[in-house]
């Protein structure tokens, strides 16, 4: 009995042992594994946090969001087509899919960035550089115009190129209910003062003519309101031009559909038809060959075309004014007028025929005389189409929200001159503009007063 017990205390002395030695054992292994797992959590944060700071960079003073961020948010809606609320869908995806340690801003975040980005970017200019202002007045946008200034240093006529947003600088912006000559020489009076300015370029608005009058400086009219205009007072109240556009518009609406839909004539709205001219001179060029496969027995719409024949005197001349139109443009635009230009397209104005575009020559060609002996020298720039790409990009950016278009977003316009490489340093001087600023009424009147006290 007593043997059979000490078995037994034996047997139990052991497994106690074992279990003890065991116990040891995975003491051992867990520390070992806290130790491991430990050291690769710190790595991956470390991993984690420099793989932020690499793309991220730093956060800007008093944001929750890293420099990358806000410039790439900066960058989708003005080098893109984006709304704020596309911006936002974008970084949020890209958020996501990069694994990017950062929360998504949302579309009223953006905003504010927009304006804060556009106060930045509203700098003096310089007044010891040669300048040329381009300036013109919108239309009405929920009861207000817009009226825009833009001031082009000469020495970017060296490039022999058209103009780019980068190539100009805003120096002033505003919107009222009405821009007559008297507002806008109060407005820009301080600003002329400071500026070495060589003439002022734009359209022929009585209210700007009288206003540079005013300023007492000299004035040149945009090459391509010209052209339009002396096209106009040529065909406009002609017979020929009102039977063309009648029979063109009935056409476009035969051919909506079916077997000939690819000759219908391109549609052109009616304030801008005698810009875009030259549509019809190309789908004319396009469309006459294609008569020949079109069958006089067609029934519908395709006979219409055969009409064509009967608007002959018209479309002879729009071939012939159409390839010289386009030169004058491209020189204007490139080149500017001086003595060569005038020459170059008085040369190429000679292959006109017709009694109109012979008159149009005349009417073009005083236009450049006339101007250049108004300014007396080289004229750098005599297209001011920039101006209008602007309110065309700010349009189309609110164009969801018209009744906006002349408040505080309006401080979105000074980013479109900004090269897309200048936006991250507009970023990091986030932190000296306040959001009260940016939400005051009189918030662009007051950046462009300072400005022009800058200046």
């Amino acid at each position: 009995m007593s043997f059979k017990n000490n078995k037994q205390s034996l047997k139990k002395k052991k497994s106690t042992e074992r279990a003890k030695r065991k116990r040891r054992n995975d003491s051992i292994k867990i520390k070992r594994y806290k130790a491991r797992a430990s050291f690769w959590e710190k790595k991956y944060k470390e991993e984690k946090s420099k793989n932020k700071s690499e793309f991220g960079g730093k956060k800007i003073k008093h944001h929750s969001y890293c420099s990358a961020i806000i410039t790439l948010a900066l960058i989708l809606h003005t080098e893109t087509s984006m709304s704020l609320r596309d911006s936002e869908t974008v970084l949020r995806i890209f958020i996501q899919q990069m694994h990017i340690d950062s929360k998504c801003p949302d579309h009223s975040t953006i905003d504010n960035w927009l304006k804060k980005a556009g106060m930045q970017a509203i700098e003096p200019f310089s007044p010891e550089r040669p300048c040329v202002l381009i300036c013109d007045e919108s239309i009405s946008f929920n009861g207000k115009k817009l009226f825009l200034v833009l001031a082009v240093p000469v020495s970017v006529s060296d490039q022999q190129r058209t103009l780019r947003f980068e190539d100009c600088h805003l120096v002033y912006l505003g919107a009222k209910k009405g821009w007559s000559a008297d507002v806008i020489y109060k407005e820009l009076q301080p600003l002329v003062q400071k500026l070495k300015i060589q003439y002022v370029l734009s359209d022929k608005g009585s209210n700007l003519l009288k206003a540079t009058a005013l300023l007492g400086l000299d004035h040149v009219s945009d090459i391509t309101h010209e052209v339009s205009r002396t096209l106009k007072n040529l065909y406009n109240d002609t017979d020929d031009y009102k039977n063309f556009i009648k029979w063109v518009g009935e056409l476009r609406k035969d051919l909506a559909c079916g077997e000939y839909a690819h000759l219908a004539p391109p549609k052109v709205r009616h304030h801008c038809r005698f810009h875009q001219l030259g549509q019809y001179e190309k789908w004319f060029r396009k469309v006459g060959p294609e008569l020949k496969n079109v069958a006089e027995e067609s029934k519908g719409a395709a006979l219409s075309l055969l009409q064509i024949s009967d608007h002959t005197p018209f479309i002879k001349d729009l071939i012939s004014l159409t390839p010289v139109i386009k030169e004058i443009l491209s020189v204007g635009r490139t080149e500017g007028i001086s003595h060569k230009t005038i020459l170059k397209l008085t040369q190429k104005m000679e292959e006109l025929e017709g009694d109109r575009p012979t008159i149009f020559r005349e009417k073009i060609t005083h236009y450049f005389h006339k101007t250049y002996k108004t300014i007396g020298e080289d004229i750098p720039f005599c297209c001011s189409a920039i101006i209008e790409s602007v309110f065309g990009k700010y349009k189309s950016k609110m164009s969801s929200h018209p009744q906006k278009m002349c408040t505080n977003h309006l401080l979105t316009i000074p980013l479109f001159f900004v090269k897309e490489n200048e936006i991250a340093e507009l970023v990091s001087g986030f932190d000296t503009v306040k959001v009260a600023e940016i939400k005051d009424k009189e918030a662009v009147a007051k950046a462009m007063m300072s400005v022009q006290m800058a200046a």
